[in-house]
């Protein structure tokens, strides 16, 4: 899902898009190793990012991570 931030407010604004490179199915990037490249505007996450992301879900393998708690099997 694409998600817009007001830079001003911090307010998180929700879409119904999807990045094209999405696979729906296994909820997968198609593209995974050229996603910075493909689509630049993107963050690059890993855990010590998704730890400051307050709109993070909590079931996210980077926000587990960032917290120092195991991941679901």
């Amino acid at each position: 899902m694409i998600k817009f931030e007001d830079e001003d407010t911090g307010r998180i604004y929700y879409t119904n898009e999807v990045c094209k490179q999405l696979e729906i199915f296994h909820c997968m990037c198609t593209r995974y190793a050229e996603r910075s490249v493909l689509v630049p505007e993107y963050l690059t996450l890993d855990a010590s990012l998704a730890g400051s992301l307050k709109w993070m879900p909590e079931t996210c393998a980077y926000h587990l991570l960032a917290e120092s708690k195991n991941l679901p099997m």
